[in-house]
């Protein structure tokens, strides 16, 4: 699929994906926290990012499997409201 926008803004890389699942992430490098925005609306905030997981997010062929190999069930996250 792949990426539609990239912004970055401080410490702050903001993405909006072509993707089945994914809408878009926010990854902030400071504090090594990724928001994940799903296209149902939900959103979940991952932690301890390492900045190659997240730029490997970014520059992934589909966001939706690396998410599924190298994000979801590895780290500590929580539901946004």
């Amino acid at each position: 699929m792949g990426v539609i926008s990239e912004i970055y803004s401080g410490d702050r890389i903001i993405n909006q994906y072509k993707s089945s699942n994914i809408k878009g992430s926010i990854y902030n490098k400071g504090t090594k926290k990724l928001i994940i925005e799903f296209n149902s609306g939900s959103r979940y905030e991952y932690d301890e990012i390492p900045e190659d997981v997240a730029a490997g997010l970014r520059a992934a062929k589909s966001q939706g499997v690396y998410f599924n190999k190298k994000i979801v069930k590895k780290y500590e996250y929580r539901l946004l409201k």
